[in-house]
């Protein structure tokens, strides 16, 4: 179950997914050494206590990257990937044949770590590029874990800042290959709260523009 956000600030974060998947794609192209497309609608928000549901599974093996934003603007993002998409996605990287990755391991681990932290470091820049606030990415710390104890952490947490967290759908293609990962992102109270007014402020730029086209 997901819950509607103001129009504007629907708007608003489609309009940082598709900036934030846009580099992301520049990033992991060069990483890789290889075309690669990430994409992402928008942002949805996903109530904490159907936050479970909205991953699936919750005893389901995943593989996740948790990264802080540091700065003006402040928080987490949490990457979530089914295992077996990411011994898909190490194949990928290290140039395997389909299904040669068959667990996952240290190497492997360092892997996701670096993708990981590369999408969110994208998503995040997007973020304070549109926000026009400094944020930097902390060190990121790689999970393999069920789904609930992965996300266990996340709604402690997340329970002192809000009731909701901003889930984004991102899609990754690669040989053809399309994986679907989970990017959620994480603010502090203070930056939601910057995130919403620059929202209706974009907004009311839009009216006020309108009206005096």
């Amino acid at each position: 179950m997901t819950v509607a956000m103001d129009a504007p600030l629907v708007r608003a974060m489609r309009t940082v997914a598709s900036h934030g998947a846009a580099q992301a794609t520049s990033a992991l192209s060069k990483w890789f050494n290889r075309g690669v497309r990430v994409s992402s609608d928008g942002f949805e928000a996903v109530p904490l206590l159907s936050l479970n549901a909205a991953i699936g599974d919750p005893e389901r093996i995943v593989v996740a990257v948790r990264m802080p934003i540091e700065g003006e603007v402040t928080g987490e993002i949490l990457l979530t990937m089914p295992e077996e998409v990411a011994m898909t996605l190490c194949d990928l990287l290290l140039q395997q044949a389909p299904g040669t990755t068959q667990s996952i391991g240290e190497m492997e681990l360092s892997c996701i770590q670096e993708t990981g932290n590369i999408v969110a470091s994208a998503m995040m820049n997007g973020l304070a590029d549109w926000l026009g606030l400094t944020a930097a990415p902390g060190p990121p710390t790689v999970m393999h874990d069920m789904s609930c104890a992965v996300i266990e952490p996340v709604l402690v947490q997340q329970a002192a800042a809000g009731d909701e967290v901003l889930l984004s759908r991102t899609d990754f293609l690669m040989d053809k290959l399309w994986l679907e990962w989970g990017l959620f992102l994480l603010p502090s109270p203070e930056s939601r709260t910057l995130i919403e007014a620059r929202g209706e402020q974009e907004s009311s730029q839009r009216v006020e523009d309108a009206l005096n086209g």
